[in-house]
């Protein structure tokens, strides 16, 4: 990883080796979240496309994710939109 150092390190050959494996770990986390937002984008347009949220007594999808996850409309959507990017 090409670690981007803050104004106060002139030195980075010095940093803190614990210090460069916690941005390594983080960076790992963050790939993780991003290909999971893609899959959960795309598991919530199946569940749209198809009306699951029907078959759990649920009018839309949202209400279905609000109950179940605790995730409002706003986030759903954009959620929602990098599974669109996926559709068949």
């Amino acid at each position: 990883m090409n670690i981007k150092f803050g104004a106060d390190i002139y030195a980075p050959k010095e940093v803190n080796e614990l210090a460069r494996a916690s941005i390594g770990y983080i960076e790992s986390d963050v790939m993780d979240i991003k290909k999971r937002y893609v899959t959960l984008g795309f598991h919530l347009y199946e569940m749209d496309q198809c009306r699951y949220y029907e078959d759990l007594g649920y009018k839309n999808l949202y209400e279905c994710i609000e109950a179940n996850f605790a995730m409002d409309n706003q986030r759903c959507r954009g959620v929602l939109v990098s599974g669109k990017l996926l559709r068949p």
